[in-house]
């Protein structure tokens, strides 16, 4: 099997949390981007979206990293990554579908607006409105502690994880107060960062970040 894509991709990221916590390094290939970009014609013959991450196992490609969780989940489903009750299952499912919609699209297209010669104030104050809004929510469906559900890794900390990446940076510019008044969520934060897989992910994507912002200003 391969996974295909780059560690600065929240999406991406959350796939190789996932591979980690299930000790499938040597199961699963990371051979980065077929053809070294995302528009090339060899990543495109495998995803016309052009989106990563991509998941080929033998003849089948899977792109969406949500789809690409659960299909490794229910391939591989131990150590489990789900709950075994129903309702702790919806809760993983829900957080880490309120971070995708709430969190990393609108943070990415606000930060974009702040990058433009002339910032649509509109658009950034309505990503900005969501942005809190999906904090507001995720701290409310959060169980406490460090973990978010059931007190065990799961789908929801590997899709988050990535994600608070980027808020913890991103968020000063914007003017977003990441946890105040949000006791879960900072409890959840700390003890991430504090563990190894926490601390292996951000200094991955930290790398990947310099290296990034050292090509664009070259």
């Amino acid at each position: 099997m391969k996974l295909c894509g780059g560690r600065l991709s929240p999406f991406y990221e959350r796939i190789i949390l996932q591979i980690k916590l299930k000790d499938l390094e040597d199961k699963i290939e990371q051979p980065g981007i077929p053809g070294g970009d995302r528009q090339s014609e060899e990543f495109l013959a495998l995803n016309p979206l052009g989106k990563i991450p991509v998941l080929i196992d033998g003849d089948f490609t899977l792109p969406e990293s949500g789809v690409i969780a659960e299909y490794l989940e229910e391939k591989f489903p131990e150590p489990p990554l789900l709950p075994g009750d129903n309702v702790a299952r919806a809760r993983v499912r829900l957080i880490a579908r309120l971070g995708d919609i709430y969190l990393i699209n609108p943070l990415f297209i606000a930060f974009g607006q702040l990058q433009a010669k002339e910032p649509n104030q509109g658009i950034l104050d309505l990503q900005i409105a969501e942005i809190n809004k999906g904090l507001v929510a995720i701290e409310n469906f959060a169980e406490g502690g460090e973990r978010m559900v059931a007190g065990a890794w799961t789908l929801a900390d590997c899709a988050l994880i990535p994600i608070f990446f980027f808020l913890d940076r991103f968020s000063g510019p914007l003017g977003i107060e990441i946890y105040e008044e949000r006791p879960k969520l900072r409890a959840w934060r700390d003890a991430v960062l504090a563990s190894d897989l926490g601390e292996e992910s951000e200094a991955a994507m930290q790398v990947a970040l310099d290296e990034f912002m050292a090509a664009r200003a070259a």
